[in-house]
């Protein structure tokens, strides 16, 4: 069994595969797995926990030091038989053949014995060869007041989280074929105890967390573009069930940074949720078209040069229009308030607004996008001129700002 990197990271049996070109014999998304060992393993670690697990390794050592004793009393009894058939051997006259092959075959036995008893101690040494040293008991008691919090700390690395499990489980066997759907766990504590746990194997697809969906949902409805979604996601610090599996130490709540606009779109193709273009107020390029009287290609001219606030999913999509009292008030033609425009403070002609208000290039659609400007589209002889206003409310969104 070994732990693969690539694709969606998994523990994997593949010898059969790498070997005989045969299919894999065990595969184990690794997240469930995880998931279930830590737990068993910050569970055992409580305080209350760590004090009977020493209290056992304690009781342990005292009959391993029993075994011990009892197997040195064999081995010593292997060792005497084995020297009281070599001195026999070595002893007898050489003229009597029949007695020395005799005792050179009892020596051989006993020496097989003896090498036999050595490789049964040697095994019995291995399953019991881990006791806990009174500095590592010590660490063990000392962390286990705040493992949780030192578990999830963002300075703890997957190398020290290796670390500590370590200190506890021996090793961890992992079943996929008892029972469907299910992977069954083996936990070997360092102690020589094992518990048997359970996990829900992932389906296929990975399937998302209600409230997340929920949430996602809410935003679509309300209007929200994919950015949007992705950092409300992220503030708010609701992850999908694939997040979860990558990062076992997340804590509910906490906000992430998982969430960008790519994800949102999956989350919503996959989940069939629908954005809601229409949401606060916004109508279809051409009704906006028909209701300021000018023709769908004009409008959308407006809009691509930034003069006209809109909601478009990415090129080539449909084009949506903010298009309430004041939008519709601003590119009427109508100068503000029935004055003239140059009784209008700041109503600066498109042109000079670059100079006038110390713009880069691109600073001005930005703006506009965002709030800081108002556009005005006003009648002027024959012909309409576009005019620029700095948007001096700052306690309220404008009325044409999008969610981004």
């Amino acid at each position: 069994m070994r732990v693969r990197y690539r694709d969606k990271p998994a523990y994997v049996c593949e010898a059969t595969k790498s070997q005989f070109n045969e299919p894999r014999c065990q595969f184990f998304p690794y997240a469930h797995v995880d998931q279930v060992v830590v737990a068993a393993f910050l569970e055992a670690a409580q305080p209350a926990a760590v004090v009977a697990a020493v209290a056992a390794v304690a009781e342990m050592e005292t009959q391993q030091q029993a075994l011990t004793q009892q197997w040195a009393q064999q081995l010593e009894r292997a060792a005497y038989d084995v020297a009281l058939a070599q001195a026999r051997y070595e002893q007898v006259d050489p003229q009597l053949r029949l007695v020395a092959a005799a005792l050179e075959q009892a020596w051989e036995a006993a020496l097989q014995a003896q090498a036999h008893l050595e490789q049964e101690w040697a095994q019995v040494q291995a399953a019991h060869r881990y006791t806990l040293s009174p500095a590592e008991v010590a660490l063990v008691q000392q962390m286990a007041a705040d493992l949780p919090a030192l578990w999830a700390a963002e300075s703890t690395t997957l190398a020290d989280r290796k670390r500590l499990l370590r200190t506890l489980i021996a090793d961890v066997s992992l079943d996929s074929t008892q029972e469907t759907g299910v992977t069954h766990i083996a936990v070997r504590w360092q102690t020589g105890a094992v518990t048997r746990l359970t996990a829900t194997r992932p389906r296929h697809g990975h399937p998302s967390n209600p409230q997340l969906l929920a949430r996602v949902r809410e935003l679509a409805a309300a209007g929200y573009a994919d950015t949007a979604i992705a950092a409300t996601l992220n503030r708010e610090g609701m992850v999908s069930s694939w997040h979860v599996k990558d990062d076992p130490a997340y804590v509910p709540g906490q906000p992430v940074t998982y969430w960008d606009k790519a994800r949102v779109q999956h989350l919503r193709y996959k989940h069939d949720i629908a954005a809601n273009p229409t949401a606060g107020g916004f109508v279809p390029a051409q009704e906006a078209a028909e209701r300021l009287g000018v023709s769908i290609s004009v409008l959308l001219d407006w809009f691509r040069r930034g003069l006209l606030p809109g909601r478009q999913a990415q090129p080539g999509a449909p084009v949506y229009i903010p298009l309430d009292e004041a939008l519709l008030y601003r590119l009427s033609g109508r100068a503000p308030r029935g004055l003239p425009v140059h009784s209008v403070p700041e109503m600066v002609p498109l042109p000079q607004v670059a100079a006038h208000f110390h713009l880069a290039p691109g600073e001005l659609q930005e703006g506009m996008r965002h709030g800081r400007f108002l556009t005005w589209r006003l009648e002027h002889g024959s012909h309409y001129r576009w005019y620029v206003q700095e948007n001096r409310v700052e306690s309220a969104q404008p009325a044409d700002s999008l969610p981004k």
